[in-house]
């Protein structure tokens, strides 16, 4: 039997995909379609299934299905300019280029920061990576954490807790260290402009801009991609690890982290091969969001 699959780009297009042949078709989502702006840098879900998308300019814009309900500056956000985003219970966490703008409900609090590139919960807190360092929300205080004088002076892409150890991906390098505290050493694990991490069952993946994409193991790399470069995030959908890049478009990854033949590009008909992130929605169906 065909399998179907529907996938949708914020900013492009919709993609119907014959997994099992060469069909494809796409329908474009773009400012015609009532988004704000086209440059959409993160995706997000919510518990009840609306979809928010982070635009560069144009503030926040939320999909019910059906239309785009759009929030800036004038509803209360610290920055029209976001990069990143996550949605808890019935919040919504937003990283601008001025700092964080919680939503609650169609209201927001604001917390002035460095831009925000990056949000994550571990340890059961808020850790934010920021143009400038590591930050973490702290009683209603966005304070700034100290690694050493690279990490805290330079931008942090990304940040995942894996094996006792907070993973750091940076411009100045990948980097692992055991807590933020006087006590703790960063240890630098390689050089090169690191852009995205991921925890997989075994280990630790890294993208990278310059240096491919990198596999940890047991906090030694045993697997080196150098096929993929560019990387601008990396995820998992239906067991599958999908890496989008800025020039290239998609790559998969087998769980054995080996490059699989089928990829989405221009060659194979998107309209881009700038993907910024794929997430999937309550309906099954694939977001991928482009400049």
């Amino acid at each position: 039997m065909t399998k179907t699959l529907t996938l949708f780009c914020i900013g492009w297009f919709l993609l119907t995909l014959n997994l099992y042949g060469q069909k494809k078709q796409y329908l474009q989502f773009s400012i015609e379609q009532g988004l704000p702006q086209s440059q959409i840098a993160d995706i997000s879900k919510d518990e009840v299934g609306y979809l928010y998308m982070a635009t560069q300019g144009g503030g926040l814009a939320r999909f019910d299905g059906n239309e785009f309900k759009i929030y800036s500056k004038n509803e209360g956000l610290e920055s029209n300019y976001i990069n990143a985003l996550y949605a808890t219970n019935d919040s919504l966490l937003i990283g601008t280029n001025a700092g964080l703008s919680i939503k609650v409900r169609d209201s927001f609090i604001n917390y002035k920061s460095p831009k925000i590139l990056k949000i994550t919960k571990l340890q059961q807190r808020w850790y934010f990576g920021t143009s400038q360092g590591v930050y973490v929300l702290i009683n209603n205080y966005l304070q700034p954490l100290k690694a050493n004088q690279k990490i805290d002076l330079s931008p942090v892409n990304d940040l995942i807790y894996f094996d006792q150890y907070f993973w750091i991906a940076s411009p100045t390098g990948l980097w692992k260290i055991r807590s933020f505290d006087n006590n703790s050493k960063a240890e630098l694990l390689v050089s090169g402009n690191f852009t995205s991490l991921l925890q997989t069952q075994n280990g630790v993946l890294a993208g990278s801009q310059n240096q491919g994409l990198l596999f940890f193991e047991n906090n030694n790399r045993t697997k080196t991609i150098k096929e993929i470069i560019e990387i601008n995030n990396l995820g998992t959908i239906d067991d599958e690890i999908w890496v989008a890049t800025e020039n290239h478009g998609v790559f998969f990854i087998s769980d054995q982290i080996e490059l699989k033949e089928k990829i989405f590009n221009k060659e194979t008909g998107l309209a881009t091969n700038a993907i910024n992130i794929i997430i999937k929605d309550h309906q099954n169906s694939i977001w991928m969001a482009s400049n």
